[in-house]
């Protein structure tokens, strides 16, 4: 049996993906895609998390980051304290709160640009896998930074405007497989 979905573990990256609702081009339009790339920096920074590398594509979003295990145990701390929902296994939720957060945000931002209301953004839930080496984390951003290449949007990474990844130039940047 795998771990639990969502499942936070202190040290650990992870791929985090979430999709649009009905995979809807909601971030083809340039002021959608630069409010939720904008919102990765100011979501990583809340959870004192280290943003490795993101994607915004049209329909979805691609996020390797490392969280904080001093914010998780300030979440962990709250969450016992006020007798909160996640108190019983504040680990299953963490990242899901992280989450949570972010695409609530984009959402709302999303609806104002729009000029809309509580108009469904996202997809329900989303996919994390756990980057336990950090050969696995090479390999994740190399996958998030030539999504939109493999997706025929440009030629190169560097042409297109909605990514970012630490520490590009030391890592070794050959186009995956």
């Amino acid at each position: 049996m795998g771990r639990p979905k969502h499942y936070y573990e202190s040290g650990m990256a992870y791929l985090i993906t979430a999709v649009t609702y009905r995979r809807e081009l909601v971030f083809a339009e340039a002021a959608n895609a630069q409010v939720a790339h904008e919102d990765i920096d100011f979501y990583a920074a809340k959870f004192k998390a280290t943003s490795l590398a993101h994607v915004i594509m049209p329909e979805h979003v691609h996020w390797v980051v490392r969280p904080s295990a001093e914010d998780f145990e300030r979440f962990a701390r709250e969450q016992r304290e006020k007798g909160g929902q996640y108190a019983e296994d504040p680990r299953r939720f963490y990242l899901s709160k992280m989450l949570q957060d972010y695409q609530r945000h984009v959402a709302y931002a999303v609806n104002e640009v729009r000029g809309m209301r509580g108009i469904k953004v996202w997809q329900d839930g989303f996919r994390d896998d756990v980057l336990r080496s950090e050969r696995a984390i090479r390999k994740a951003v190399r996958y998030v930074v030539y999504n939109p290449v493999r997706a025929g949007l440009v030629e190169s990474p560097g042409d297109y405007a909605y990514w970012a990844a630490v520490e590009w130039a030391a890592l070794e940047w050959a186009a995956p497989e």
